[in-house]
């Protein structure tokens, strides 16, 4: 669970589409793109390319490597029950971000 949990995070922190991430790196970008910062947005797709290459290489060792029943994760309840709602909201905000909306521009 932890595992798919910070695969969703890492997806939102990468830009994904339906992840509140997206919109965030979305904003900046228009901002930048409307106050004619070509050299800010083009050093910004490679940090962006840089962030997919390593958050995409944590999401594999997670996944593809065989682990050597090394120790487990151990969360409290609290811990567990704060990354689940915030990976859920996440999601939402991703799916419909308008209460952000409306924050940002009223």
């Amino acid at each position: 669970l932890l595992a798919w949990l910070l695969t969703i995070i890492l997806a939102a922190l990468a830009g994904l589409p339906l992840t509140a991430g997206f919109f965030g790196k979305l904003f900046v970008f228009q901002a930048a793109v409307e106050a004619k910062l070509w050299l800010a947005v083009g050093i910004s797709f490679i940090g962006v390319a840089a962030g997919f290459y390593y958050y995409f290489k944590v999401i594999k060792t997670m996944f593809w490597n065989a682990s050597a029943t090394g120790p487990t994760v151990a969360l409290s309840p609290i811990a567990k029950y704060a990354i689940i709602a915030l990976t859920i909201l996440v999601i939402v905000l991703g799916v419909y971000p308008q209460p952000i909306l409306s924050l940002l521009l009223n």
